[in-house]
């Protein structure tokens, strides 16, 4: 697995963000995480 954090990764096991976010609020995250994979990896590492 790479450094990359995927959508469920992100909103669920990282920040428990997915228990307060709608399904639309989901999606559009989903969109930005496709826009920018490759360009730089996304790191939520604190």
């Amino acid at each position: 697995m790479s450094g990359f954090a995927g959508l469920d990764d992100a909103i669920w096991r990282r920040t428990k963000q997915g228990m307060w976010l709608s399904a639309g609020q989901q999606a559009r995250i989903s969109e930005w995480l496709a826009q920018h994979v490759g360009k730089s990896e996304l790191s939520l590492a604190s």
